[in-house]
């Protein structure tokens, strides 16, 4: 095999996947995962490399025929290959070649989870549904009791007696036919039921807070980012946005528009600090980078990944169409698969990213004391009761007057 005294190669710094620094004697030194990889391969081809970045550091896009950042050196031969977790793509497999690939990747999203429900936490044990039922058997009930036995009561105190009850409150109601003593001994059974569902169901919330519903697949944040309550960044520089375009269904080409339009892009650092994932915005990102930055289950524990993905594809080195050793550097990288050293690095990684972080930085959500927010749903029942309470006082006594002065006319 012919050697080479050197090659360049393209690359682009990002933290941890590949890291260039200087040491004490002024030599350049690489790390992070692609870094070792590729150390790993030139030592075992007895290769020098000289490395070359992009000016415009992006993986770059086919504009006017021409291809920018990263994929340009390698169409025009300013390099000889390219490292920076690279797809195999049709477009780019008609300016350059491709080696045999490392890695397989899935294209999805993360997006922070919404959170805790306070306000919602007495009506959360039943459904809309649930409810609506149970508004419908009080009112029929009560027009049952009233019309069928021909009680001397009023509809609406008869609700209320009914919904008392639903309380826990006693019936106050003067029985003396069997079928009306039957019926309510089939109401109270109705009321332990549901009751006691409900109490079992509100203590389950209570102990495990229930959590907002959050967005699990690309329908669903499209729509939510065409009604405008959601963001959707992409790693800058790369065509996932023009492969987004070029897609057959209406909600991925509008989420595509949504993000040029926008300019919803993050860099590599904001992909290391997690920066750009809240609750109102995802990060489409790879499987891999996923589980490399967010993988510890401080942070997994906080975030959503989506259910469906984009798309799958193999990762492997750009090779400019005229590099001479194309068969040698996918002999070594082949064995290098087989004996998997691409993996181990990522493990190696994956373990300093969970050792330089805190606890605090893994947390997204803050442990604090209660705050009026989170006490606001029993407030808001206490209140509602208040003002029932008002409205029925001064409805009798406004009922009262209003009958002792037509007492005072006769």
């Amino acid at each position: 095999m012919e050697l080479l005294q050197k090659v360049v190669v393209g690359v682009l710094p990002i933290p941890y996947t590949f890291e260039i620094s200087v040491d004490a004697n002024g030599k350049e030194k690489i790390s992070g995962i692609e870094g070792h990889l590729l150390d790993s391969l030139m030592k075992a081809l007895n290769f020098q490399y000289e490395l070359k970045i992009p000016e415009d550091r992006v993986w770059g896009r086919l504009i006017d025929g021409n291809w920018t950042g990263l994929m340009g050196l390698v169409s025009k031969g300013d390099i000889d290959f390219a490292i920076a977790s690279l797809p195999i793509s049709e477009p780019r497999m008609k300016y350059m070649d491709f080696t045999t690939y490392y890695d397989f990747e899935t294209i999805l999203f993360a997006i922070k989870k919404v959170g805790m429900e306070p306000t919602l936490a007495y009506i959360s044990p039943f459904d809309i549904w649930t409810w609506m039922g149970l508004i419908g058997v009080l009112i029929f009930m009560s027009a049952l009791f009233i019309f069928l036995f021909g009680l001397k009561k009023s509809y609406g105190e008869f609700i209320l007696q009914l919904y008392s009850s639903l309380l826990r409150q006693p019936l106050t109601l003067n029985v003396y036919a069997h079928k009306l003593r039957l019926m309510i001994v089939l109401w109270l059974t109705f009321v332990l039921v549901i009751t006691s569902g409900y109490s079992a169901c509100l203590l389950s919330f209570l102990t495990v807070p229930h959590q907002k519903a959050p967005i699990k697949n690309f329908h669903q944040l499209s729509r939510a980012v065409q009604k405008g309550t959601h963001e959707c960044h992409l790693l800058e520089g790369t065509n996932l946005a023009s492969f987004l375009l070029r897609l057959d269904e209406d909600y991925l080409r509008d989420l595509g528009k949504a993000i040029v339009k926008q300019e919803w892009y993050y860099t590599g650092e904001d992909l290391a600090s997690g920066a750009h994932i809240s609750n109102r915005a995802a990060e489409i990102m790879t499987q891999m980078d996923f589980d490399l930055f967010y993988g510890d289950p401080h942070f997994k524990a906080n975030l959503v990944i989506s259910d469906d993905y984009l798309a799958q594809f193999p990762v492997a080195f750009a090779v400019n169409k005229r590099f001479c050793c194309k068969k040698e550097l996918n002999t070594v990288l082949s064995r290098s698969n087989s004996a998997g050293i691409y993996t181990k690095f990522k493990r190696d990684e994956s373990w300093k990213i969970s050792y330089n972080r805190s606890i605090d930085t893994y947390m997204l959500e803050e442990k604090k004391q209660l705050s009026i927010y989170d006490l606001s749903g029993a407030l808001i029942v206490l209140c509602i009761g208040y003002c029932l309470s008002f409205l029925v006082y001064f409805a009798e006594l406004i009922n009262f007057r209003l009958h002792c002065n037509s007492r005072r006319k006769l």
